[in-house]
């Protein structure tokens, strides 16, 4: 049985809770691991919370979204009249050392 199942396997069992009257009841498991990530929110854990909300109110997206004309021309600080394979290395120098301190 591989991870997968197994997990499947115990996250499909069922669990037997305390109520907070103190009566116990039979739940899924997965009901029960819900449970206790909401007690955990509640007692002040921010990562449980962080859980508990990306799974009601969706992630907040990790990416950048470009927008605008897609046929506008494509801006560069590159010079582009330059053709460097005509230069001698001593041009080729000068220009990586003023590009250097440009960009610090």
């Amino acid at each position: 049985m591989n991870v997968k199942t197994r997990i499947r396997y115990w996250v499909e069992a069922s669990d037997k809770i305390k109520l907070p009257d103190g009566t116990e009841q039979v739940v899924a498991m997965m009901d029960s691991m819900i449970l206790g990530l909401i007690n955990r929110a509640r007692k002040g854990d921010a990562y449980a919370f962080n859980i508990l909300m990306d799974r009601l109110e969706g992630r907040v997206a990790d990416r950048v979204v470009l927008a605008g004309d897609i046929d506008a021309p494509i801006i560069s600080e590159q010079r582009s009249d330059i053709d460097y394979t005509k230069l001698s290395t001593g041009a080729l120098k000068e220009l990586a050392a003023a590009r250097k301190h440009k960009n610090g």
